[in-house]
């Protein structure tokens, strides 16, 4: 049986004979930090030079290596050295969102979908610009649009 919450926490674990994602993951923090990821979108569209980067870094209990310029997250997993982007980090917690939901309304869902802000004043969003490529008829200011993923 799944259990049902109103969210899934952005958490991924791993250790050595599975892959944790959302509350399981969150409750075993403790135990295993140093193959806990949290608050990997912070990484997402992000240099490993950045700032932001280097302060984050420092805060995380498991670690975060160059790849050729981009941060990749290093993990022990099922007694090997693993490496992922945040993106795929994420795509594990989306995966895991869609296989709830599915579970829990008997129903497919064969495209997920985001919220996200149509405008943002950080420069990790600029290419390309949502906004910029729909009519400015479509949104006000401070409307929210859905962004459709292919299917996990």
């Amino acid at each position: 049986m799944i259990k049902v919450t109103e969210t899934t926490p952005s958490y991924v674990a791993f250790n050595d004979t599975e892959r944790l994602i959302g509350d399981p993951a969150k409750n075993q923090v403790a135990m295993n930090p140093t193959n806990t990821v949290f608050d990997a979108k912070r990484l997402i569209g992000r240099k490993f030079s950045d700032e932001v980067v280097k302060a984050d870094k420092k805060h995380w209990p498991f670690n975060i290596i160059d790849d050729s310029g981009r941060p990749k997250i290093q993990v022990e997993f099922k007694g090997a050295s693993k490496t992922f982007y945040a993106e795929e980090i994420s795509s594990m917690i989306l995966g895991k969102m869609k296989e709830t939901a599915e579970a829990t309304s008997e129903t497919p869902y064969p495209m997920p979908w985001l919220p996200f802000p149509l405008t943002s004043t950080t420069p990790r969003d600029k290419p390309p610009r949502m906004r910029e490529s729909l009519p400015a008829s479509t949104f006000s200011e401070s409307s929210t649009s859905r962004l459709q993923l292919p299917s996990l």
